[in-house]
Order: C-alpha cells, then structure tokens, then sequence
C-alpha cells in the first residue's frame, strides 16, 4: 500500500544534509571544489537541494532521520498525485519554467519548492525537475544498477514525465542527481 503522505514533501536541503554530517553519520558529499554545479559549499545554496551524493549516501540520510529511500512504487504514486493517469507531477501540460526546473530555465537547481506551479495535487513539489532523486529499488534483478526518477536541471522536458526512469551505479554522484526521504515500508 502507497500514499503520497509517506514521502517528504521535498528533496533534502543543503542544509539538511550537513546537519547530518556535522553529527558524524553522514559522509562529506562532493562540493564546489569538485564540481561548481554541486551545492555544498555555497553560502548561498543552503535551500537548494543536496547534489552530488550518491546512493548509499542517500540512503545514510534517511535512515539517519527515521525513514529510507522511497520505493519506485511510493515515488512513482506520490509523483502522480496519489496514482492518477497524468503524465506530469502537476497533470498534462507540457513542462514550463513556472512548473520546474529544466533545461534552459535556471541553469542550475534552484532552492527547493521554487516551482509551486508544478506541486502534485498533495503538495509535494519538485518531483519533476530540480534534481533526479535516487530510489531504494534495482533497475532489474540482474544488476546492482540503482533506479532514479524525477529529471533534473540540465535535462529536457521529456525526462520529466512520472514515468521516466533512469538507472547508474549507486556510487555514482552527480550535480543533477539527490534524493527526498519515504517512511520505510519495504
């Protein structure tokens, strides 16, 4: 059973991440030395989402704060607001900046929530565009290959369908790539 309420309303902050390192559970994510698209390291990005970690880091987080990474069952059903035939997080219409973070709008992510235009019908914002968000799930049962959803910043419209899913190394980091916590129910 699945319900948008099991799914935190946002992708984890910036700020939210370092307060998990700073308690010693979470390891450093890569930062603006490493890459200037990733956040950490920004006085300025403390409210954009945390790029630049990877799976298992991920993972770290949400259990550190009580919960996991969400299903693609649970990211899936909260990104089509509650199970509903749409094509979008927000419903059908074609993607615009005033409805998430692509290509061509910011350049960069923005600080979560920016795009209320674009919240699912329970509010939960940014399931499309921003940053991929990693899931807890295999991309098959014949890999160790993990399974991210959402689009990010740098990619084009048709990436932020709720069906779109994608699959990498759960070492892999990237600065269009975090993740949003879910209650553990697998």
């Amino acid at each position: 059973m699945c319900s948008s309420d099991l799914i935190s309303r946002s992708e984890i902050t910036v700020d939210q991440y370092q307060k998990c390192m700073e308690a010693g559970v979470c390891t450093k994510a890569d930062d603006k030395s490493i890459d200037p698209a990733c956040n950490l390291g920004w006085d300025d990005r403390l409210r954009h989402p945390i790029n630049c970690v990877d799976w298992y880091q991920s993972r770290t987080y949400s259990q550190w704060i009580g919960g996991d990474l969400p299903t693609e069952e649970q990211w899936y059903y909260a990104a089509t607001g509650g199970g509903q035939n749409i094509e979008y997080p927000w419903g059908n219409e074609v993607p615009t900046c005033q409805l998430a973070n692509y290509y061509g709008c910011v350049g960069r992510t923005a600080p979560v929530c920016s795009t209320i235009g674009g919240n699912t019908a329970q509010g939960l914002c940014d399931m499309g565009g921003n940053v991929w968000e990693w899931n807890f799930d295999l991309y098959d049962i014949t890999s160790a290959l993990r399974v991210y959803r959402g689009g990010g910043w740098y990619n084009g419209a048709s990436y932020l369908r709720s069906a779109n899913r994608l699959n990498d190394s759960p070492s892999n980091r990237s600065d269009s790539l975090g993740f949003r916590v879910a209650r553990s129910v697998h």
